[in-house]
């Protein structure tokens, strides 16, 4: 019994001495977290290298306030030149009506007693005429 137990023994650690062996250590340092500084460097960069001129490398704030005066005027142009103007709509419902409801109460106000007052986890809370449709 003793010489199965010293096998068994010896062959788990062969086994874990063998799995050991193709392991590399790796001698690279591992990246350093940026500090905020550093993000906010970087992030006014990308935002020169967006809106620079290429010609002149600098960022001609005269033209990016006309651009935006222009795009401006233009979505003023598609809102007037719509299929069907002139319409008022009235919102039928509930924006969000997927979700879980998280409460429910019924209007004690409500003659019927068929209103309920609906709230759901995305948030929002919203009236239902009837629980049967």
């Amino acid at each position: 019994m003793k010489k199965i137990t010293q096998f068994f023994t010896l062959m788990v650690l062969a086994a874990g001495l063998a799995s050991c062996a193709g392991n590399k250590v790796s001698t690279q340092a591992t990246p350093k977290k940026k500090s905020k500084e550093q993000n906010v460097r970087d992030a006014f960069i990308q935002e020169f290298n967006k809106t620079r001129d290429l010609a002149t490398n600098t960022v001609p704030a005269e033209r990016l306030f006309a651009a935006k005066a222009r795009q401006q005027q233009l979505f003023a142009e598609q809102a007037s030149q719509r299929a069907v103007g002139g319409l008022s709509w009235e919102e039928r419902g509930p924006i969000n009506v997927g979700g879980r409801i998280r409460a429910m109460i019924f209007d004690k106000n409500d003659a019927t007693n068929k209103k309920v007052w609906i709230g759901g986890v995305g948030g929002g809370l919203s009236p239902k005429a009837s629980l049967s449709g």
